[in-house]
């Protein structure tokens, strides 16, 4: 089956055009995620919930568009999401500071932004 013909059977999003659509682009999308985030298990959950989302917006896809840049916009998203949200799990805390780093920070702080 032609890419064409995957686009103009994906809104229907049953079962088997979704298959097909996952066989056809699933490496493709787990590259972009890859790509992005560097680690193959997030690159991995990115693939699975960009076509849990593609699936969901298939009533919506324009079948006169091409369905590939269709999905790696929706794999970049999702990736750069899962960069986001992984960074700020990672954000430094004040309660994670133990008592010097905290008073060195505190210190900084009054010197260079004092009043804040």
């Amino acid at each position: 089956m032609s890419d064409r013909d995957l686009a103009i059977r994906f809104p229907a999003a049953d079962d088997a055009v979704l298959r097909d659509v996952y066989e056809r682009f699933g490496g493709a999308v787990y590259t972009v995620a890859l790509s992005i985030l560097g680690d193959p298990g997030r690159a991995a959950d990115v693939v699975q919930s960009t076509f849990v989302n593609a699936w969901q917006a298939a009533g919506r896809f324009n079948p006169d568009q091409e369905l590939a840049p269709w999905l790696y916009t929706i794999a970049r998203r999702q990736a750069i999401d899962a960069y986001r949200r992984e960074r700020r799990a990672h954000a430094v805390d004040a309660a994670d500071l133990d008592d010097a780093q905290a008073a060195v920070s505190l210190h900084l702080l009054n010197r260079y932004a004092p009043g804040i």
